[in-house]
């Protein structure tokens, strides 16, 4: 264990004096999420009063590339210190250190291997992606893990086979509670994009979900995209009885873009999960540094009430180092005591 921290130790002090490109990079996020509740529905059980969630974070690093022959090796490293105000501990924050970013990458000229904590994400869909295995939620440029992956091309294929782990334990030194092996393919071609993944989750109790998914995505003329993804849970002990074994999304995309500035994309998709019909559609509209989004959706449950609610996110980029981003959601009507009324997120990064 000496000799492997030793070695350690010298290759962050050696790898980026010998390195053909070096970039140091630091920054600060300030994230706010407020949680406005429904009046309660009982007499019993009084109101829940609004939640705020914190989480400020800064970091400083680098990232250092060498180049020998066809190959090229990057070793980037982002350590930070987060101050945090949970949802679930009202009145307590938290202090952790750990990486933004910490992984090693090497690129050859038909295999790749990647191995640390970086973003990682795969998968159709603007508000749902079935075929990733962490969450079915949309994938941000926050969604880092720490994980191995090796990546080859096998003629117009895409091949990559890799292992993911529990991130948000680890970074609290914690022990993992999920392990993730995956394996899909990759199939690309003018006109369309085919996907095939293969996904094995263990959870701690020694409980596994496996998930097969196939994504598709088709390229219209005049700007038109349309695109489906199909899951399905070859085995689903974490949650037997609970949920459905599909999920299935299909969405319409069309994009215009006039002299490079101005951008503007309109979407529909229809999913169905957990007997849950869910229908949004919406516009993305990006102006020079501004984007806006929004988008309403639609969620009927098999012999239940509907749940319509709307959602906007703004993106401002004041400059190439600042940017602002805004998110509210709203939702019509209430499905049980505590059900969220208003969402607020608020995150405000500054780079240098």
């Amino acid at each position: 264990m000496k000799q492997i921290i030793l070695f350690s130790l010298f290759l962050l002090i050696t790898y980026p004096l010998s390195a053909n490109t070096i970039k140091f990079e630091g920054g600060m996020e300030h994230k706010f999420n407020i949680l406005d509740f429904y009046p309660s529905t009982s007499p019993y059980i009084p109101d829940q009063d609004p939640i705020l969630a914190y989480m400020g974070l800064v970091y400083g690093g680098f990232s250092a590339t060498m180049y020998t022959g066809y190959n090229q090796f990057t070793l980037s490293l982002l350590p930070s210190f987060t101050i945090t105000k949970p949802l679930d501990k009202p009145g307590e924050y938290e202090v952790h250190f750990m990486f933004r970013e910490a992984y090693f990458r090497f690129d050859g000229l038909d295999v790749s291997l990647v191995v640390g904590k970086r973003p990682l994400a795969w998968g159709e869909g603007l508000t749902k992606q079935y075929s990733f295995f962490v969450n079915e939620s949309f994938a941000t440029e926050d969604s880092r893990y720490y994980n191995v992956e090796v990546i080859t091309r096998l003629g117009a294929n895409l091949l990559s086979m890799g292992l993911a782990v529990d991130t948000e334990s680890i970074d609290l030194l914690e022990k993992p509670t999920w392990y993730t092996p995956w394996i899909y393919v990759q199939y690309d071609q003018e006109m369309y994009t085919i996907l095939s993944s293969l996904t094995m989750t263990w959870h701690e109790g020694s409980t596994y979900d496996v998930k097969g998914a196939l994504d598709f995505q088709y390229f219209l003329p005049k700007g038109f995209q349309l695109y489906s993804s199909l899951a399905y849970y070859i085995l689903k002990e974490s949650s037997i009885g609970q949920e459905d074994e599909i999920r299935f999304l299909a969405g319409l995309q069309h994009e215009y873009m006039h002299d490079n500035n101005i951008m503007l994309i309109s979407f529909m998709e229809y999913a169905w999960e957990d007997h849950k019909n869910l229908f949004a559609m919406g516009m993305i509209a990006s102006l020079y540094q501004v984007s806006l989004l929004f988008a309403f959706n639609y969620e009927k449950e098999l012999d239940l009430e509907e749940s319509p609610s709307i959602l906007t996110r703004l993106t401002w980029t004041m400059s190439t180092n600042f940017e602002m981003y805004f998110e509210y959601s709203h939702y019509f009507t209430q499905q049980e005591d505590f059900s969220p009324k208003n969402t607020y997120f608020l995150s405000m990064s500054t780079s240098f």
